[in-house]
């Protein structure tokens, strides 16, 4: 189906089934009889189980002894990039077990390895606290917009610079309940209560009375 091809030549084309084994209710000594495959199978089934990770893995350790300098490198590679146990203690026991005679050359191959992990690591890690941040101040600067409007609104006129400040360094919590505070409110000390600045006194539009001539 993922092949665009013509009618003619369709009979033609691999056709290959996939085959999925669910590891997990496989008891781990019927995984398989092959020490090589069993090794690569319980890694595999304990990826997800950090509870269970640091017991299954002196059984891998002791199932990689006699496999290929290859696959022994690819499955602890494996190993340090999926399993959250998987620190230097743990890969240098590994080692121990598996490859006692080459422990110092196997370190200095997988440390480069768990550096890249630490890094990666770190940079998702940097990656989401900068989605939350970005996201928390776009919601921010939203409620400031929208408190700014119903302010203009609700007073019917241009607001005083000073409320433009007061709700440009406010907290999302606070520019929530200003909002709500604003759909009752009939003047700006109702929103932000009585710690305002000092408003200048409105000039009577009555002329000043005179005292008539004796």
């Amino acid at each position: 189906a993922l092949v665009n091809a013509n009618e003619v030549l369709r009979p033609y084309l691999l056709n290959f089934r996939i085959v999925t084994v669910d590891l997990g209710p496989i008891p781990d000594d019927e995984i398989s009889r092959n020490a090589r495959l069993r090794a690569g199978l319980l890694a595999l089934k304990y990826s997800n189980r950090p509870l269970e990770q640091l017991r299954i893995l002196n059984r891998i350790a002791l199932d990689l002894v006699d496999v290929s300098e290859e696959f022994f490198m690819q499955t602890v590679i494996y190993i340090i990039h999926t399993y959250v146990t998987a620190n230097e203690t743990v890969i240098q026991t590994i080692i121990q077990k598996a490859r006692p005679t080459e422990e110092t050359k196997m370190m200095s191959i997988f440390a480069q390895e768990m550096i890249a992990k630490g890094h990666q690591e770190g940079l998702q890690q940097g990656l989401q606290q900068g989605l939350q941040q970005g996201l928390q101040q776009g919601l921010q600067q939203e409620a400031a917009n929208i408190l700014q409007r119903q302010l203009t609104r609700r007073m019917q006129g241009f607001l005083p610079e000073w409320v433009h400040e007061k709700i440009n360094s406010a907290d999302l919590k606070t520019l929530e309940l200003w909002s709500d505070l604003v759909l009752d409110a009939r003047s700006l000390q109702d929103v932000f209560g009585s710690d305002l600045p000092d408003m200048p006194e409105k000039k009577s539009s009555r002329p000043a009375h005179r005292k008539k001539p004796k």
